[in-house]
């Protein structure tokens, strides 16, 4: 069943108002009708499962079937600091961890990075491949894309309250991820991952400067499009063995 997000405001009583783009997905490209079901994902804390009863132009009329109070998938948010990589990964980057529920991607410039800044082009697409899919894996919202930005601007906007866990991967790192988060409290994960040449001496200064903890993902070296999402399979796999 295809879900979609929505803002409190597009639903009245049997009244859906879709925005332009949704309206061409669901309609179009999906080619949904009358009698067909969706999801939609309201406000990101309600889930109703609606029948289209009949279409005009951008407006469906819709009957509910059911509802739920959502939760998310983790009692952490997860943030992903992307140095930015070459050609068009770091569409896949945002892809493949969007599916494995991160809340929001900082890219960013760092000492070895070749590409300095996102183009235009490459933003959108960036933009367009977390929500097609926050709806394909059925997120409960869709993350947050920032401006490209430096590293050491990026780690000082970012939370720095004492349940902010700060984890940058580095092949130099002595430490596992499971030996970093044994016996730490956090609510929020920011986790650092470098561009195809890594991070250099004054990346690292920068994460000592803000309190990142390095970390390794083992003895080989994966591609920067890989990395954050194997990294996060760490991460849930070592915090299901905690539980």
């Amino acid at each position: 069943m295809h879900r979609i997000f929505i803002d409190h405001h597009q639903i009245t009583e049997n009244q859906l108002q879709l925005d332009h783009a949704t309206a061409h997905h669901l309609l179009t490209v999906c080619r949904l009708s009358e009698n067909d079901s969706v999801e939609l994902v309201v406000n990101q804390d309600r889930l109703l499962q609606v029948k289209i009863l009949s279409i005009e132009g951008h407006q469906l009329e819709i009957s509910i079937l059911d509802q739920w109070a959502l939760n998310a998938h983790r009692i952490f948010q997860i943030s992903l600091i992307q140095a930015l990589p070459k050609q068009d990964k770091f569409t896949e980057v945002c892809r493949m961890c969007t599916e494995l529920g991160v809340s929001s991607f900082y890219p960013v410039k760092t000492q070895y990075c070749d590409v300095k800044d996102l183009s235009d082009n490459k933003f959108r697409r960036a933009q367009m491949s977390i929500e097609s899919a926050a709806k394909q894996s059925k997120q409960v919202l869709i993350p947050k894309l920032y401006s490209t930005q430096s590293l050491e601007a990026c780690c000082a906007a970012i939370s720095k309250d004492t349940q902010t866990l700060r984890l940058v991967a580095y092949e130099g790192a002595a430490i596992g991820l499971g030996d970093v988060i044994d016996n730490t409290l956090f609510h929020h994960v920011v986790l650092a991952i470098g561009p195809e040449g890594g991070f250099g001496p004054e990346d690292l200064r920068t994460f000592e400067q803000f309190q990142f903890k390095p970390f390794s993902l083992g003895q080989f070296i994966l591609r920067t499009e890989h990395a954050g999402f194997a990294a996060i399979s760490q991460l849930d796999g070592a915090l299901s063995q905690k539980d």
